[in-house]
């Protein structure tokens, strides 16, 4: 492979793929990128066996083939570089040598025989004006295959817009691994859902397309779609024993392997009683900020109306910090204050939960997504 491809180019070819290049793996080839010359053009490939990412660029391909370099030194010499362009090719030495092997003969004697072998040794070379580099080269064939980029059946408007509104409430934990993604519910519009036991976020986005039933994508993908704002178009690719969804938008195409299991029924999980506390969203996390200073283990946030009046507060022994917040409606209620806090950031001007008891979960719709909260149990 020889390719020369300018600087400014390569260097927005790395960051768009390094997302996908694990810093350590239990497969060392995994740190590397895979590089890709032919048809004028240089594609590069990041890939941990969950979540790949490909992207190309123009290049100048004076011979076409495949090459892997590690991630992090390219990427670190590449941004150091002045020249405006930059030359990539590799070089094999063969070495050649015999090994002995024992082998029967017809007559059911055995023998030494000698055996011609050959070790090939690859080198990844660099070269940018007066500057020449050289990376230790692996072959190719050793770097897992990602599935064929199928048929593009989904299309979507706005999705990285949406995606934030419920990626927040997706588990941090491994232990129910359908929690650590977002559920896609196909209906009229495409919904979205994130959960980890103690809350529920819910939101939709516009969609073109069919999809049979609800897929779990893993939520670091997710985290990458929003990088793709605009249009978008997705495919399912079925493996063995494997599926994953292909995200693509010119210049970018992502691919992540699919949470297998089923997502809660979380619809049985949004109230559709109680009466509605309202606030100043400013005044509340005011408030929050105040009584943080309690250094409570627990961090559990007590909400408690009297008349017209929200006291919040935090305990540790015996020792209270209160607050008190201008507000309408009733409430006695106990919030993890993470939670809460994570819920008042999608606040502007008024706080508004909508509450049944201490003991049953809260919501709050908030620019047509919705979020549900589940109390604490505490002694007041």
């Amino acid at each position: 492979m020889r390719t020369t491809v300018k600087r400014e180019h390569l260097v927005e070819l790395i960051q768009k793929v390094k997302p996908a290049v694990p810093g350590r793996a239990t497969i060392p080839v995994l740190t590397n990128i895979l590089l890709e010359a032919k048809d004028g053009r240089l594609t590069a490939t990041g890939y941990d066996l969950e979540v790949g990412l490909i992207s190309s660029c123009p290049a100048q391909v004076k011979k076409a083939g495949r090459m892997l370099i590690p991630c992090q030194s390219f990427e670190q010499l590449v941004k150091a570089l002045t020249a405006t362009s930059v030359t990539l090719y590799d070089e094999t030495k063969v070495e050649k040598y015999e090994t002995s092997e024992y082998r029967r003969k017809e007559d059911g004697e055995g023998e030494y025989v000698k055996v011609p072998r050959e070790r090939r040794q690859t080198t990844i070379k660099l070269e940018a004006d007066k500057s020449v580099a050289s990376f230790p080269g692996h072959d190719p064939k050793d770097y897992p295959a990602m599935p064929k980029i199928p048929r593009m059946t989904l299309r979507f408007t706005d999705l990285a817009k949406a995606i934030p509104e419920v990626l927040y409430a997706a588990a941090k934990e491994d232990t129910r691994p359908v929690l650590n993604g977002i559920c896609f519910n196909p209906k009229k519009r495409m919904e979205l859902a994130a959960a980890d036991g103690f809350r529920l976020a819910i939101t939709t986005t516009p969609f073109t397309g069919k999809l049979s039933e609800p897929i779990i994508i893993l939520a670091r993908a997710c985290k990458l779609l929003t990088l793709m704002p605009g249009k978008i178009e997705a495919g399912l690719a079925q493996g063995t024993g494997v599926s994953a969804i292909v995200f693509v938008q010119k210049g970018l195409t992502l691919m992540t392997q699919l949470i297998q299991g089923e997502f809660p029924k979380y619809d049985q999980l949004v109230p559709t009683k109680g009466s509605f506390l309202r606030c100043s969203a400013e005044a509340l996390r005011e408030a929050i900020r105040q009584v943080g200073v309690v250094q409570a283990v627990n961090k559990i946030i007590r909400l408690r109306t009297k008349g017209h009046t929200l006291l919040v507060s935090m305990k540790q022994d015996d020792a209270t910090v209160e607050a008190k917040v201008s507000a309408t409606g009733k409430a006695q209620i106990a919030f993890d204050v993470r939670y809460l806090t994570d819920l008042l950031k999608r606040m502007d001007g008024t706080f508004a939960i909508r509450i049944t008891d201490g003991q049953s979960p809260a919501v709050a719709k908030v620019n047509g997504s919705t979020h549900v909260l589940m109390p604490h149990f505490v002694d007041w």
